[in-house]
Order: C-alpha cells, then sequence, then structure tokens
C-alpha cells in the first residue's frame, strides 16, 4: 500500500485562468480574515505570478495578507478557510457617561470604579490616582483589560468614555454607578453578531451552482450602527476612489481609466483592471454604505 505517498491539499487546486469564461464572480466587499489563516501555497504562487507579493512575503519573511487581493476560490469551504463570513457586530459596545469636571475635589471620595465586561466583574480601586479626570480615564484604561476608556470632550462638556474592544467579538459591557465620574445610574450596552452581506452573496453564489469565484476583502466590517462618516470612507475604499469623492486618474470610475495598472497599486474596485476572467462583478456592501442614517430597534421584553 502506498498510503505514504497520498496528499491532502486543504483547499482546492486552483484552475488556470480563462479569460474567455463569463461565469466565473467578483466578489468585493467586507470580510474578516479568519485568525491564524494562512495562504495554501498554490494562492501564494498565483498571487505571486500576478504581482501582487511583496519581496518580504516572497522571502517568507512576512505572512502572505488576503486583504484586498483577489483570492480564487472553488467552494464555500475555500472562503471559509480564510474568511469569516459571520463576524460582524451590530454596534460597538460603548457607554458614555454625563458631564464631570476637569479635577476632582480634594473634599470628594472616589469610591472604586465597576465595570462589567461579559458578565466579569471588575472594580477598579482609585486611591492615590491624581484627581485630574484625564489621568483617572489614562488609569482606567490601563488597568481594564479588553476596554478603551478615554475622556470624551466637546461642546457638552467633559465625559468619560468606555468602549469595548471590537476585535474581542460579540459581548456585553456594564457600568456600575458611579456619580463622581459621570454615571449617576448603572448602564448597559450589549453588542451582538449579525450576519454579513459578503457571506450572504457568497453563500447564494455556490448555492446556484457556480464552480469558482474571486474574493476580494477590504477588511473586517464595521458594526451596522455604525457612524455615517465612517461608512462614507468605506465607500471610498470600495470604489477606489477620494475619501471626498474625488475620482483619481487611475480609478476605474474614472472618465479616461487606464489601459492596464500594475497588481501593487490596485485597491477596491480598481482590482478588475487584473481579472480578465471574472466575467460578474458583486457588491454585497454597496446598499448598506449609501444606506441614510439608522437607529437601534428596541430590545423585545422578555
Amino acid at each position: 500500500m502506498l498510503y505514504d505517498q497520498v496528499q491532502f491539499d486543504g483547499v482546492s487546486a486552483l484552475s488556470a485562468e480563462g479569460p474567455v469564461r463569463l461565469d466565473i464572480a467578483c466578489v468585493l466587499g467586507f470580510l474578516a480574515p479568519r485568525e491564524g489563516a494562512v495562504a495554501a501555497p498554490d494562492l501564494s504562487r498565483w498571487l505571486e505570478r500576478g504581482g501582487y507579493l511583496s519581496r518580504a512575503e516572497i522571502a517568507g519573511e512576512v505572512p502572505v495578507s488576503l486583504i484586498d487581493r483577489p483570492v480564487p476560490v472553488r467552494s464555500l469551504a475555500d472562503v471559509e478557510r480564510y474568511f469569516n463570513l459571520d463576524a460582524r457586530l451590530d454596534r460597538l459596545a460603548e457607554l458614555r457617561g454625563g458631564v464631570i469636571p476637569g479635577v476632582i475635589g480634594a473634599e470628594t471620595a472616589l469610591e472604586p470604579f465597576g465595570v462589567t465586561v461579559d458578565g466579569r466583574l471588575h472594580e477598579v480601586s482609585l486611591d492615590g490616582v491624581n484627581r485630574n479626570t484625564r489621568r483617572i480615564a489614562a488609569h482606567l484604561d490601563a488597568a481594564l483589560d479588553g476596554v478603551s476608556v478615554w475622556i470624551d470632550d466637546s461642546d457638552a462638556g467633559r465625559r468619560l468614555h468606555l468602549r469595548r474592544e471590537p476585535g474581542r467579538g460579540p459581548g456585553t459591557l456594564s457600568v456600575l454607578a458611579h456619580p463622581v465620574l459621570g454615571f449617576h445610574r448603572a448602564m448597559h450596552v450589549a453588542a451582538r453578531s449579525v450576519g454579513t452581506a459578503m457571506g450572504a452573496a457568497l453563500r447564494q453564489v455556490f448555492a446556484m451552482g457556480a464552480r469558482e469565484a474571486i474574493v476580494i476583502s477590504l477588511g473586517a466590517p464595521r458594526p451596522v450602527l455604525g457612524p455615517p462618516q465612517a461608512r462614507a470612507t468605506d465607500l471610498a475604499r470600495l470604489l477606489a476612489v477620494d475619501p471626498d469623492g474625488i475620482i483619481a486618474p487611475m480609478s476605474f470610475t474614472a472618465d479616461f481609466p487606464p489601459a492596464h495598472i500594475e497588481a501593487s497599486a490596485r485597491h477596491g474596485l480598481s482590482h478588475l483592471f487584473g481579472l480578465e476572467e471574472a466575467g460578474l462583478l458583486l457588491l454585497p456592501d454597496l446598499p448598506d454604505l449609501v444606506a441614510g442614517a439608522r437607529a437601534a430597534a428596541p430590545d423585545l421584553p422578555g
């Protein structure tokens, strides 16, 4: 038996480019890379032949990046090897307190500051901490793992702001009542996981019988209830235009686009210059990026 000569690859083998094919979809948008995912050898060779890899990547000095680069796939399993199809939050888990002074008076007692992260309570002592509220925020930021704390100065006054790191995935953030630092009552927020538009599109592509697709991820999608200016920035990345709406001469959307753009200069939509085999372009995130302001639906009782 020659079983020791049998080799099993983790992903489907890549086929040679076929410029005359019209059934290959290019799916461009935002997907989070799967933690620890490594480009398969044939994918690395394909990217190298196309001129996408840096010298450091070719030499093996740094891992091959799959962000803002075309990734040919032949099954949904191939996609899931590299990307997380469901890694998007409905909102950021962040809380902001009421207005506080620049310095807490010496006559005011500073009780421990209580924060619950994903159900785990953290009580941070403020004994001996400088009473400047910026210093207090810096102390809390250093003491709380997985939570960013800073002072938010605006026309409405100085406020303490806490945000659970979005990279931790879905979870909860609560602050116990602490009137001195602006939290006159306990506050709670939950960040929930929702599906991604890219994930839904790719599942449908292969459910309809596609044999091959090209995935271009521009990175992890922002939370659904993110600020409008963030959506404008992502739209500019998707269309490969200036964030202010100015279309660069090297963009696919320019009045007179160039006949060719070097692989290292392609971003977002301009990757189409190097994908002759793609016969269909899908932009699943586009409706979300051009949508108007939205608000969170109230939680259902019970």
